[in-house]
């Protein structure tokens, strides 16, 4: 059992679509979150994409994890518990209910990764999103707060 920011999960060095995942993450310019907390959905070489819930605030997050709900493989949560991607990811554009995860789309290099990558489990999912993990910092080092980020993702959320 490995643990980040007070979220648990399994250390590994393997991202697969459909899993959830938190790590330290340095980007090499911008603005960014420093844990990002992922849906992972693809990878292409030592890119991949994701949604990082920490964009929104936790009352949004839990609210798009249950309209997520859907598209998980299993009726309930279980260990095996994964996000259908490719399903998820066609209607995701298209419906007003994932408008959060559209502004939360993220892409990330594997080389600034900067911690083990946490495998977060399914049962562990909705405790995760309820935790305030994130930091958002400037490639300068400059800490922005999380609620002046809440703020333009709904502004973005409502424009889109």
């Amino acid at each position: 059992m490995a643990i980040l920011r007070e979220i648990q999960g399994e250390a590994t060095s393997r991202l697969l679509s459909g899993k959830m995942y938190l790590y330290k993450y340095q980007a090499e310019s911008g603005l960014y979150n420093k844990f990002p907390l992922i849906f992972m959905l693809r990878k292409r070489g030592s890119l991949f994409e994701g949604i990082d819930f920490h964009y929104i605030d936790i009352g949004r997050r839990i609210e798009l994890y249950e309209n997520m709900k859907p598209f998980f493989s299993t009726k309930g949560i279980t260990e095996k518990t994964i996000l259908f991607v490719k399903k998820f990811r066609t209607i995701m554009h298209r419906s007003k209910n994932f408008r959060g995860a559209v502004v939360s789309f993220r892409k990330y290099k594997k080389e600034n990764i900067k911690s083990k990558i946490i495998e977060v489990s399914p049962n562990n999912w909705l405790t995760a999103l309820r935790q305030p993990a994130e930091m958002f910092v400037t490639s300068e080092g400059k800490i922005i707060r999380s609620t002046n980020i809440w703020k333009e993702t709904l502004k973005l959320q409502r424009a889109g």
